[in-house]
């Protein structure tokens, strides 16, 4: 199973990047 198939992974990823703004994701992009 890969990382982004594992739902505690997922979750924690939900869980840090969910109250970012569209662009703070797009400054991550960018670099």
């Amino acid at each position: 199973v890969g990382l982004l198939y594992d739902e505690a992974s997922l979750q924690k990823v939900l869980d840090l990047t969910s109250d970012w703004t569209a662009e703070e994701r797009q400054m991550l992009r960018s670099k």
